[in-house]
């Protein structure tokens, strides 16, 4: 099972396969009880349950999860493949870069706003697995909807991208969040943007700092020090998005 993403629960399956996943195995302790719930959050799912799903004690499912899976579905598919091109920004759709993320539940709560938002792509600047089964369950399986890459050497991998050198690669500039930067207005950043966020600890480091165009800040209330990670991500992409909603037609 190692070459393959555990997708537990019907929602991460549902969003997995209507993203183009392909499953290799799905297995249940209950199909009565994985039916009759499939058929009122997940009816496409029905037919898949019916040809691939494989009954097993609820002792050995218990086993293969991470934790209680309440819809009785857990399946495997094949990990989606993603280039760092796939991921770049344009003018309508912004990247989400996190800068060395530590918690797989908040990497995968970033992905599935970032799905929601209509993200270009996810992006982290580490060593962090997005398929990671904790991710997954965060992100509702989403994560074959938004391309996500990671590796140590992103930044200097973004570098050949910054600059508008074809047709195909229009160049983008880089936004970091942190508290002490100046108030985000989001109708300052509206062409290709890839926003930055460190972590609620540290913050952003000093090479991905460094490499920003413009730093930033979301406004909070006096003696507030800190938002979650994926509820920064979830403000600014939907205050980007508003941004571009509100502004006149051409």
């Amino acid at each position: 099972m190692e070459s393959v993403v555990a997708l537990e629960g019907l929602h991460a399956l549902k969003h997995a396969v209507r993203f183009g996943a392909v499953v290799t195995d799905i297995l249940t302790d209950d199909l009565d009880a994985a039916m009759t719930t499939a058929d009122q959050v997940a009816p496409d799912l029905r037919a898949l349950l019916e040809e691939q799903a494989t009954v097993v004690p609820v002792r050995a499912f218990r086993e293969r999860a991470r934790g209680p899976v309440h819809t009785h579905v857990l399946a495997y598919a094949h990990p989606p493949q993603w280039r760092l091109a796939d991921a770049l920004p344009t003018a309508d759709r912004p990247t989400i870069l996190l800068d060395d993320p530590r918690n797989s539940k908040n990497l995968g709560a970033v992905v599935r706003v970032a799905a929601a938002a209509g993200a270009a792509g996810v992006l982290a600047n580490g060593d962090v697995d997005f398929c990671d089964t904790a991710a997954v369950r965060g992100a509702a399986g989403l994560q074959w909807a938004v391309p996500c890459q990671s590796t140590p050497t992103l930044i200097s991998d973004l570098a050949g991208y910054r600059s508008p050198l074809t047709d195909h690669r229009p160049g983008f500039t880089l936004v970091g969040l942190d508290a002490d930067g100046t108030p985000f207005d989001p109708s300052q950043h509206t062409g290709p943007t890839m926003f930055a966020f460190g972590s609620e600890r540290s913050g952003l480091s000093d090479e991905v700092r460094q490499a920003c165009d413009a730093i930033v800040s979301l406004p909070m209330a006096p003696l507030v020090s800190s938002l979650n990670l994926a509820t920064t991500v979830s403000a600014v992409l939907y205050l980007r998005m508003y941004c571009q909603d509100m502004r006149p037609s051409p």
